[in-house]
């Protein structure tokens, strides 16, 4: 015992006669293992007061979960910022404060204890050792901290795949997928009539193709997607996403292509001195109000493109209706940021990059699978509205004019 005291004061000496720089390097290094544990703490407190997300309100719980507010908590010399969930009593309705959040945000800086496991953490260069050590008090070995994280992911995606999708009322769908290094994952982005976006499921696949999508599309819809008030989908210039959508959806669902993949197809085809005057007069007719006048600019452009490059002007051909969806609606002026490309999707794509760029190799599909899951429930409290969600519901009645969908008979 007094050996492991005498360790302890010595590296307790050693940050404090440590520079400025070199103590700011250190913490630096770890402030995302201390926002995992931070969030930790404050989750533990979330379940006990109101149980797990999605439980039934009033249930056992003297609280319910009510979204969650910006926050930060000082760490030596640097402050992390985090999410901190918001608490609603049940009784009063009164929102209240965690009572760890207001004792994180006392403390003066980083134990004796804690400093130690950084030290060590950083002189090993091991990160599990870092981790498990700061979030088992205990202490844990590599082998348990994997097995633990392990553990958690796997209750991750079994709470993702089976969580219940009835209560959100989705007005837009949004279909794109994403590498995994040689691994590819097509995922469905869901958004409500509120204008949130709420990761809704994904699948693993070699490409891009109709039947993929139409499976993952059932899944969705087993797991109660709605979508007889009709839903705009929004996909890349994938044939076989736009294919499985038109197969599954049938006649309660527009398709919107996303206008910056096609024109990155049409300009593939080009010399460079050609692409800038072709891409300007493809993004006036993109910017065009009425479809009448935006039709009328692409049909221009195809027919000069098939003078200078035919496979150009093929593929601007291609889908060309679907790309002009959004003024068929009139509503190119409020959605074409939003809904106009997939730009929704690829932030959610750049988001899980994140999360997943630290793994060397993908063991297996059931690997994938749990860390896509737990990437985005991680992400799904981060996103933001879509641009201008109130005009939403005007867009729902433009779809169903437009897909003649009676309203007499929904609950």
């Amino acid at each position: 015992m007094e050996t492991k005291v005498k360790k302890k004061r010595m590296m307790w000496e050693d940050l404090e006669t440590s520079t400025a720089e070199m103590k700011l390097s250190l913490l630096s290094n770890h402030l995302e293992v201390a926002r995992l544990l931070i969030n930790e703490i404050l989750e533990e407190e979330v379940l006990e007061k109101a149980g797990k997300r999605y439980c039934r309100k009033g249930i056992d719980y003297p609280c319910s979960r009510w979204s969650t507010n910006p926050g930060s908590v000082k760490l030596g010399d640097r402050k992390v910022k985090i999410e901190v969930p918001r608490l609603r009593e049940n009784a009063t309705g009164k929102f209240m404060c965690l009572e760890n959040y207001e004792k994180l945000k006392e403390l003066d800086g980083p134990s004796e204890e804690l400093q130690a496991k950084v030290i060590k953490g950083l002189s090993t260069r091991d990160y599990a050792s870092v981790a498990g050590e700061m979030l088992d008090s205990f202490g844990v070995g590599k082998s348990s901290v994997a097995e633990q994280t392990k553990a958690r992911m796997v209750e991750n995606l079994k709470r993702f795949e089976e969580r219940d999708l009835s209560r959100h009322d989705i007005v837009a769908l949004v279909l794109d997928g994403k590498y995994l290094r040689k691994h590819q994952v097509i995922i469905a982005l869901g958004v409500t009539i509120e204008g949130g976006k709420i990761p809704l499921g994904f699948v693993q696949s070699g490409t891009e193709n109709g039947k993929v999508v139409y499976g993952l599309l059932s899944g969705l819809v087993k797991r109660g997607l709605r979508y007889d008030k009709g839903v705009l989908v929004i996909v890349d210039g994938a044939k076989g996403l736009s294919k499985g959508v038109r197969d599954f959806f049938s006649d309660k669902a527009l398709i919107q292509r996303c206008r910056w993949h096609k024109r990155e197809n049409v300009l593939g085809y080009l010399r460079e001195e050609d692409k800038e005057a072709v891409k300007n007069r493809f993004d006036v007719a993109m910017n065009r109000a009425k479809y009448e006048d935006a039709r009328a600019d692409l049909l221009s452009l195809e027919k000069d493109l098939a003078t200078l490059n035919r496979s150009a002007a093929n593929s601007l051909k291609e889908g060309m209706e679907e790309l002009l969806t959004l003024q068929k609606l009139g509503m190119n002026e409020k959605f074409k940021r939003s809904f106009g490309t997939t730009n929704s999707i690829e932030s959610l794509n750049s988001q899980i990059g994140k999360y997943t760029r630290k793994v060397k190799r993908w063991h297996d599909s059931n690997m994938i699978y749990r860390w896509m899951a737990t990437a985005l429930l991680e992400i799904e409290s981060k996103m933001r509205k879509v641009s201008n969600a109130k005009h939403l519901p005007l867009l729902r009645n433009k779809i169903q004019k437009t897909l003649n969908i009676s309203t007499k008979n929904w609950t």
